[in-house]
């Protein structure tokens, strides 16, 4: 089965000790497991790797042939406008030069090492002030055969500095990676600048699916001057989710603006009856691997369309997510489950248009306008505190460093912007809308502050 590394958020839990899986190595190269078991017998191994294999030094290629995937877009042209506010050009990709081949520079290198068969792999190390650039290559073994070496660096989706994740994600790791029932790793990790420490490797048995599936009763609209319906949409109890993985409570935003679409650029070759394991990974790697609070992304749309509840707090909440560095406060976290540089399914672009319908009614925003959000810092290519003109419906590209989410997809979000019109802007023109600014307890029950206008009203 091919595979792919999966755009998503990750994090690290405390993990039991027990038995390493690995072979014996050469003394240069150490690798030391560690495992925690949970309910549907969800399985996450936390494997402390160091040290050099040298032996193995001599097979490998150069990294130029490897190249990092899924990161290396041009800088998204900008232009300043009147009020000095950053305004978000359609992002572009340079074609660049060829220049001749590295050698290898490893500051960890494993053997080949037996495991026990995982979905979903990540790799995490200590993130410290000094470090450079992390490229993380590696190979898993699928049906008894040893894949290419692939290549990944350090995630762009990330909290935003100062909330609940960044407080309680302390490593920098890679995005999630998916290698349905893989039995074996080699890791090979350089960095530019720096010394690279800490470096674990995170693998996930997500177990077998929840019996009964749970999804919200709704169903797809064409168009209407009424507020869109919800569409299906799977549950965390539906595709499985250990709420026990949870790290802290939910954050709110005080409105919602935006939506950001994103993919986890992951295989595409994927089963509907493998999506819900797939989910379960890349949530226990958020949690378990980079120890953020939950699951990045609010919500997940696979290639046949399906959606799935994402990060905890309430589907028609304002939870805040980490998906979209240095403006997840207010922005929703959509995130197609594959690869879209080169096609993006019609039913999935689909229920991602009626998703962000329902949503926008419920949040009373219009498609095919913009907002000005001020970012945040952390992994955003803009530094904190800088205005940015954003659509109301963009690309994980237009607000990071990244290819996200796909050419293909990044494309087609005209059309979505135009189909959510189709079916919301009209709703939401005639809805009471509003801001609330603070809660507070009063004698006879909750103070509410903020303002509303009824469009209806004279």
């Amino acid at each position: 089965m091919q595979f792919r590394f999966l755009r998503s958020l990750a994090v690290a839990a405390a993990l039991g000790t027990v038995v390493s899986t690995a072979p014996s190595i050469a003394a240069d190269s150490t690798v030391n497991a560690s495992t925690s078991s949970h309910q549907g017998k969800l399985t996450v191994v936390e494997l402390d790797l160091a040290g050099v294999r040298a032996d193995a030094i001599p097979s490998l290629p150069s990294p130029d042939s490897v190249p990092l995937e899924d990161s290396a877009p041009a800088p998204t042209a900008t232009t300043a406008n009147s009020t000095g506010q950053a305004v978000i050009q359609q992002a572009s990709f340079a074609v660049v030069a060829a220049k001749k081949q590295r050698t290898p520079h490893p500051k960890v290198l494993t053997a080949k090492l037996d495991t026990k068969p995982f979905t979903v792999l990540g790799v995490t190390w200590d993130r410290t002030s000094e470090l450079g650039e992390v490229a993380i290559r590696y190979r898993v073994r699928e049906s008894g055969t040893w894949t290419r070496w692939s290549g990944v660096g350090a995630s762009d989706a990330a909290p935003d500095p100062g909330t609940p994740d960044a407080k309680s994600g302390t490593r920098g790791g890679t995005d999630p990676i998916v290698a349905v029932d893989a039995d074996g790793l080699q890791i090979w990790a350089e960095t530019s600048t720096g010394t690279l420490s800490g470096v674990k490797a995170v693998l996930v048995d997500p177990g077998a699916d929840p019996v009964g599936v749970n999804a919200t009763n709704a169903s797809f609209q064409t168009a209407a001057a009424t507020a869109p319906a919800k569409p299906p949409i799977i549950s965390r109890a539906g595709w499985g989710a250990n709420e026990s993985l949870k790290r802290c409570s939910p954050d709110y935003s005080n409105s919602m603006v935006s939506a950001a679409v994103h993919h986890t650029a992951s295989a595409n070759n994927y089963l509907p009856s493998e999506v819900k394991g797939i989910i379960r990974g890349i949530y226990s790697y958020h949690t378990s691997g980079q120890r953020w609070c939950d699951i990045g992304y609010n919500f997940l749309v696979d290639r046949f369309g399906t959606i799935y509840e994402g990060r905890a707090g309430g589907i028609t909440s304002t939870v805040v997510g980490a998906h979209t560095g240095g403006f997840n406060s207010r922005t929703i976290g959509i995130s197609a489950i594959g690869e879209y540089g080169a096609s993006a399914p019609a039913p999935m672009v689909e229920s991602i248009s009626q998703l962000i319908a329902w949503k926008f009614s419920v949040h009373h925003i219009r498609a095919g306008a913009s907002v000005i959000l001020v970012s945040a810092g952390g992994e955003s290519k803009y530094p904190a505190g800088t205005s940015v003109r954003f659509n109301t419906i963009y690309g994980h590209r237009d607000a990071g460093l990244t290819a996200c989410p796909g050419q293909n997809l990044y494309n087609q979000l005209p059309a979505i912007r135009s189909k959510v019109a189709s079916l919301a802007n009209a709703s939401v023109a005639v809805s009471p809308v509003g801001t609330v600014d603070a809660y507070s307890a009063a004698p006879s029950g909750v103070k509410v502050q903020g303002w509303a206008l009824d469009p209806e009203s004279t």
